[in-house]
């Protein structure tokens, strides 16, 4: 609700969703943007052309493109709770797949994949604040959650990445990622 004053307060529990919602989201972005980072290696290893690389990218923005709507469905007819725990186990399954890629087929084909999972995080969240919050509350929590996006393509990606493949190798670099988010969620 908003104090004397015009400020926008939230209950412990409101805080508590917004900063879930928050790491939620950098955790989407994370898994999106190590393709990205990897590319050079995933190219070369595979023998992949621009041309094909292209084209695993596109299957991701295809499914990813549908699935919005796809999303928005599945979530009104499951629940937010229940929808954003699906969403996130499965394109945090979709991502771990990454590390098993073989060539130009298995990388679309998990490309793909996690682009029918990862915009149930996005949905979810508007739904959630949309559920959790009051009118004069939710511009503040879209922001809180939205501001995830921007500090995985900022500081941690890059940081993480670097370290992760360097110690552990490609094929790791994506089973590393959702060890520690699952870690820091429990």
């Amino acid at each position: 609700m908003t104090a004397s004053g015009g400020t926008t307060t939230f209950s412990r529990q409101q805080w508590a969703i917004a900063i879930l919602l928050f790491f939620m989201i950098l955790l989407n972005y994370l898994d999106r943007v190590v393709l990205s980072l990897l590319s050079p290696v995933i190219r070369a290893e595979f023998q992949l052309t621009q041309v094909d690389y292209a084209a695993a990218v596109n299957a991701f923005l295809l499914a990813y493109g549908v699935m919005y709507f796809g999303s928005g469905l599945v979530l009104d007819r499951v629940g937010s709770r229940t929808g954003l725990g699906l969403f996130v186990g499965l394109w945090s399954a979709a991502c771990m797949l990454h590390a098993a890629i073989t060539g130009f087929v298995s990388l679309a084909a998990y490309r793909f994949l996690l682009g029918v999972f990862e915009p149930g995080g996005w949905t979810g969240a508007v739904k959630t604040v949309s559920e959790k919050f009051a009118p004069a509350q939710r511009s503040l929590a879209a922001g809180i959650f939205t501001s995830g996006d921007s500090k995985s393509t900022d500081w941690i990606t890059p940081f993480f990445l670097d370290f992760s493949v360097s110690s552990a190798g490609r094929s790791n670099a994506y089973l590393a990622i959702e060890f520690v988010f699952a870690r820091s969620m429990m």
